[in-house]
């Protein structure tokens, strides 16, 4: 362009100067470009790419786009004219929605997931951090739209209760939701516990090979039987040898359910069986090691023996259980275990006759003392792992053997017999007179 010069008399043409250029870049494109001068009023002067002339001056320069936080503002001076300014790409933070999710205690809950549903119908999820933080934003979340409105829930194993949080996404400044939630920490609890078997007689405590146990537990699911409880998922049940570290784990074969065929809100019951596969070389001692309870929230209560106290005992044989229910002083149930004995040994004849005795059956206990084929070693005294005759019990046989005597003096046994029944009986004299008489009948015999 040319202009006249008015101090000239001869008019001449002048050339203007050339403005300056502004350009101004942004991550993402496309944000707005404003521009403050001096005192001006900030003005809208485009959208990025951006490329302008500008006049000197001081400008304050920023730029904003929906949904990115708007950009801080950059000074800038025009001093010169024909000179090209650029201003460093300006990167947009983009808008953020952040969740907090908390329980009633302000505690981190774990293992809980959240949702966002808009018009009802899921379109994002993701598990909550370990923080217990969620964060959402455009550039992540390309279904995030501008001015809608949208859902967050929260779902979980054990979530007892969550509060539906909603907001909507304006696009110009962040969005903080603090996201309240109960969680169930109640794990179910053992209200009862039973043990019961197969064997009736004597006792239901003291199996044998192909006897069966049944162990019943009473469980609820939390210890006021809320209605809303989460339900159990697992019962878990394992057996303990006394002695040994062997755990033995049993599945529930059986759920009792209520009346109406549903399984009950407040109580179920859950049923193991355990079979005795065969006779042990000894007696074994049987407890309940450990239950451990599980509900449907991932929520754990675990019991040990100390608390369940349920036990019972594997016998070698029928005259072993007859003899530990002789120690428990329980005399009726032994003779019952005694008569499950396949065959009658010089043992169990011996304690079937103290038995006798124990129940005031004299003549009971005489007429199976006498059965023993060898009964030396036990009026001896010599069998240590079975109780001593009881005084009173032999006097009644050295009564009865010195009826017999007449009868059986060619035997030398039977004097073996009364000067052993004689020791008992602290007879000494007596017993040294038997022992003669049987050196002299041996003697005679030669």
């Amino acid at each position: 362009p040319y202009l006249f010069d008015p101090q000239q008399h001869n008019p001449t043409l002048a050339t203007l100067p050339e403005l300056s250029t502004l350009e101004v870049t942004s991550d993402p494109v496309g944000a707005d470009v404003y521009l403050t001068q001096g005192q001006r009023r900030r003005e809208y002067a485009g959208t990025t790419p951006f490329l302008q002339e500008l006049k000197k001056g001081t400008y304050q320069i920023d730029v904003q786009k929906p949904a990115f936080r708007r950009s801080p503002g950059q000074k800038l001076n025009i001093t010169e004219y024909g000179e090209s300014y650029e201003i460093q790409p300006l990167v947009l933070k983009p808008i953020g929605i952040h969740g907090i999710v908390r329980d009633k205690n302000g505690s981190l809950p774990e293992n809980l997931t959240a949702l966002v549903k808009l018009d009802g119908v899921e379109i994002w999820r993701k598990e909550i951090g370990k923080d217990g933080s969620i964060h959402l934003n455009q550039i992540d979340e390309a279904w995030l739209k501008l001015d809608e409105v949208y859902e967050v829930v929260i779902i979980g194993k054990n979530l007892f209760f969550s509060e539906k949080i909603s907001f909507t996404f304006r696009g110009f400044q962040d969005i903080d939701l603090l996201i309240p939630v109960i969680m169930d920490t109640t794990a179910p609890v053992i209200v009862k516990a039973e043990f019961s078997s197969s064997r009736i007689k004597p006792v239901e405590n003291l199996l044998l090979s192909g006897d069966k146990s049944f162990f019943t537990l009473r469980v609820t699911d939390d210890e006021l039987s809320k209605k809303e409880s989460l339900g159990v998922k697992s019962v878990e049940l394992s057996l303990g040898k006394k002695g040994t570290d062997q755990l033995l784990s049993l599945e529930p074969n059986k759920l009792v359910t209520s009346k109406n065929g549903e399984v009950t809100n407040s109580h179920s019951e859950y049923k193991f069986q355990y079979m005795i596969p065969e006779n042990p070389d000894s007696i074994e001692e049987w407890f309940i090691a450990k239950v451990q309870l599980i509900d449907k929230g991932g929520n754990v209560r675990t019991y040990g023996p100390d608390e369940i106290n349920i036990t019972f005992s594997v016998c070698p044989s029928a005259i072993s259980m007859a003899e530990i229910l002789y120690d428990e002083e329980k005399y009726y149930e032994a003779l019952e275990a005694f008569k499950l004995a396949k065959s009658n040994t010089d043992r169990g004849q011996y304690m079937v006759s103290l038995t006798h005795h124990k129940l005031n059956s004299k003549q009971k206990s005489l007429e199976n003392f006498l059965q023993i084929e060898d009964p030396i070693p036990y009026m001896a005294g010599e069998k240590d792992s079975l109780p001593e005759i009881p005084r009173e019990f032999a006097n009644q046989l050295w009564r009865n053997y010195l009826d017999r005597l007449p009868d059986n003096l060619d035997d030398p046994n039977f004097f073996d017999l009364l000067a052993a029944t004689a020791e008992k009986l602290n007879r000494s004299v007596d017993a040294e007179l038997y022992r003669s008489y049987k050196e002299q009948y041996i003697a005679n015999k030669q």
